[in-house]
């Protein structure tokens, strides 16, 4: 999800930025100035300065709100001539004050310009730091890049809201490849980590946030386990820079892999020491072997709330919400409202659902790529084993062959 913190611009100075900066692009880099200057020849394009627009990326560090904790990619575009510094970047709508909307699928998003001093600023409040990479590209895929960002600046925060084709670190790249039109981009050698799936991907890279990583995988489905190129699973921001780093064009290194911070915050990160999902999906395990032997009912109730309470999201996203990567999800099979529903029949379906549910966790273990998290699996053998003590309860048969 969109990385850095949410960020508003008046429309009236964006429109404002856009005229200057097309105005800037169309002529020559040594056309007539004012009276009051120097005057200076006009030049024609293939006299213009290396360092006429000057184009990096700019990397922050993930931050502790959710949507921020894969970090964050933007580009810099900068012209020293006329005093130009802005960071290009996509953004949503505050998702955190929309919740709804974004379950929805209704959040819109879009490109914005922020001024480089302002972006940098508001990502050390965050306690983020900003690293920037130099782009290595010739000074008219440059010019041409600025073109491209304004052609998206003007699309206005009027698109979708889509995570997946165009979250930050993928954007980034696309914007570049636009930059420079039939120019080709030479990629090195792919890291391994690219033969896994965007799923994997994005599970290793929130390795250190494990809810956020259970949330992830509540919901991101559907498409995030499609086969894709390697270009299109570059959606951490870290790892576009290694990318990029072993790329060339025009036979020179696409980026400066020696990166320069552009801040210094130093404050601890908040470490989160709460029992991970995994370790609470343990425990409800554990309690409903126990439970289940000692002919306790609580923990079959607990789990059918947590169950309905699942399952009525992952219901609502695969079959109501537009939000994307919610086609499909393997989590409605152990989780939806169907059990709640049935329960005064449960006699005579808990067992075959039970088998049902061990069969979905070994065929989501042993399947080549990950599907979903540990903990929802551990959730589901747990549920599948409540189920399991309900059948004999049910049909009054005792325990230890009595």
């Amino acid at each position: 999800m969109n990385g850095v913190s949410q960020f508003s611009l008046a429309k009236p100075f964006a429109k404002v930025i856009c005229l200057l900066v097309l105005a800037l692009l169309a002529v020559p880099a040594y056309a007539q100035e004012d009276d009051a200057q120097n005057m200076q020849p006009a030049a024609v394009p293939d006299s213009v300065p290396e360092d006429f627009v000057i184009a990096s990326l700019l990397i922050s560090e993930p931050g502790g709100v959710l949507y921020s904790q894969l970090g964050h990619a933007a580009i810099r575009m900068q012209c020293p001539v006329r005093n130009l510094d802005y960071v290009f970047t996509y953004e949503s709508e505050g998702a955190a004050s929309k919740v709804l909307r974004f379950f929805a699928g209704k959040l819109k998003m879009g490109m914005l310009a922020i001024p480089s001093d302002l972006f940098i600023s508001l990502c050390e409040k965050a306690n983020r730091n900003v690293d920037e990479y130099t782009l290595n590209l010739p000074v008219e895929v440059r010019r041409n890049l600025w073109r491209v960002l304004d052609v998206h600046l003007e699309e206005g925060i009027n698109l979708p809201y889509n995570y997946l084709d165009r979250g930050c670190a993928y954007s980034a790249l696309s914007m570049i490849k636009e930059g420079l039109d039939t120019i080709a981009i030479n990629y090195g050698d792919w890291p391994d980590e690219y033969n896994l799936s965007r799923r994997e991907i994005g599970h290793n890279a929130l390795s250190d946030n494990k809810w956020t990583r259970c949330f992830m995988h509540l919901v991101c489905n559907g498409k995030i386990d499609a086969s894709c190129t390697n270009v299109e699973k570059v959606i951490i921001p870290t790892q576009l820079v290694s990318v990029l780093s072993d790329a060339t064009v025009c036979g020179r290194q696409l980026l400066s892999p020696n990166g320069r911070k552009l801040t210094g915050c130093t404050s601890p990160k908040a470490v989160n020491r709460c029992l991970s999902p995994v370790a609470v999906a343990v425990v409800l395990l554990v309690l409903s072997v126990i439970c289940g032997a000692l002919g306790h009912s609580w923990i079959e109730y607990l789990l059918l709330a947590l169950q309905t309470a699942l399952g009525v999201v992952t219901v609502y996203l695969v079959f109501l919400s537009d939000l994307v990567c919610t086609e499909w999800s393997w989590l409605i099979i152990p989780f939806n409202p169907l059990p709640l529903l049935l329960w005064k029949w449960r006699r005579n379906w808990c067992l075959p659902y039970a088998v049902i549910l061990f069969v979905w966790s070994g065929f989501m273990f042993f399947w080549p790529h990950r599907l979903t998290d540990d903990a929802y699996i551990l959730l589901a053998l747990s549920i599948a084993i409540s189920y399991i003590c309900l059948f004999f309860k049910t049909h009054a048969i005792a325990y230890g062959g009595k």
